[in-house]
């Protein structure tokens, strides 16, 4: 399929300039009757930069929400046993796609992918958990963008370990509750040659108890990987971090933006914005067969300098060269 005279993939490779809006609605698609629904399903918290992300895709898709499409999300409230019982109620809707964010909202909708596309983000390996056979050739019913959250875990620590020296162990926060993607990347870190001090907390209230635990055990550095939870609490995480005195490293800019120490990790607002565009696409009458699984690996470093200098720490140079940005009071 060829669009103003571009190769498929040639043309998807658009989806990575923010700017190319008028370029990325798709003429020559079979047109569906009457306005289309999409209905997108997430673990966590109603967030506003989620819906913004994925609109701005629906839009560079040629869809504008409201207007051509109508937009439903559904949100998980971070009960991941609601997450079943939550798409199968929004596949019972049949819209005429489901964009499905994260891995777990992925698999909870996958049983619906036999008769209504599904377009997911998803923080591993999308073959392995079984929502697609191939990433260059689909096949099925969904499609979508990935990226190895696993591949993140090994540099969060790598960095982490730049700053402090010689930690004698190194912790890591998972989310029982997230399962799946627990066990996965759980795996990984336990790959690296130092000690690993694995606290977990499925809820707002278990964040304490894991920071306490953490605390208790002599941590000296700590690990936050991307999870929906984390970053809905984001704010008392990074509080307890500096509460507890506990050098730590965040899956995104926003952590180090809130406060936290560094960051390493994807823009998650870009990964929702591809899946919107792509659903667009799909909703217009593409099929998921005919789209790649985007894989973006596309990561960010950043440093708050002001919460460094309060920790007591000098940043190497060495370090600072690495970072993509850094923050610090004027």
């Amino acid at each position: 399929m060829t669009n103003n005279g571009l190769g498929r993939r040639a043309f998807i490779a658009l989806l990575g300039a923010s700017g190319a809006a008028s370029a990325l609605t798709r003429p020559g698609f079979a047109q569906q009757t009457g306005k289309p629904t999409i209905g997108v399903l997430f673990s966590g918290k109603s967030a506003q930069e989620i819906m913004d992300a994925f609109n701005q895709g629906m839009t560079q898709s040629g869809l504008v929400p409201g207007a051509d499409v109508t937009v439903n999300f559904v949100w998980g409230d971070d009960q991941y046993d609601h997450l079943s019982g939550l798409a199968k109620d929004l596949a019972s809707k049949r819209p005429s796609v489901i964009a499905a964010l994260g891995l777990a909202s992925a698999l909870a909708a996958k049983p619906s992918a036999a008769r209504i596309p599904l377009v997911f983000v998803v923080e591993a390996d999308p073959v392995k958990f079984g929502l697609v056979t191939d990433l260059s050739q689909p096949g099925g019913n969904a499609t979508g963008v990935s990226f190895s959250a696993s591949a993140l875990i090994a540099m969060q620590i790598d960095l982490i370990g730049k700053l402090v020296k010689n930690a004698p162990s190194t912790g890591l926060l998972l989310n029982p509750n997230n399962s799946r993607l627990m066990l996965d990347l759980e795996a990984a870190a336990s790959t690296r040659t130092q000690k690993l001090i694995v606290v977990k907390a499925g809820s707002e209230s278990e964040l304490d108890t894991a920071f306490k635990s953490l605390a208790g055990q002599g941590v000296k550095d700590l690990v936050v990987p991307g999870d929906p939870l984390f970053f809905d609490q984001r704010t008392k995480i990074v509080a307890l971090a500096a509460q507890y005195k506990v050098p730590t490293i965040y899956p995104a800019r926003e952590f180090a933006a809130a406060g936290g120490l560094m960051s390493y990790g994807v823009s998650y607002a870009d990964l929702i914005r591809k899946a919107g565009v792509y659903s667009g696409w799909i909703a217009k009458g593409a099929k998921p067969i005919e789209f790649p699984v985007q894989q973006d690996m596309k990561s960010e470093f950043v440093i708050n300098l002001d919460t460094a200098n309060a920790l007591g720490f000098t940043v190497p140079v060495s370090l600072l060269a690495r970072a993509d940005a850094t923050i610090q009071a004027r």
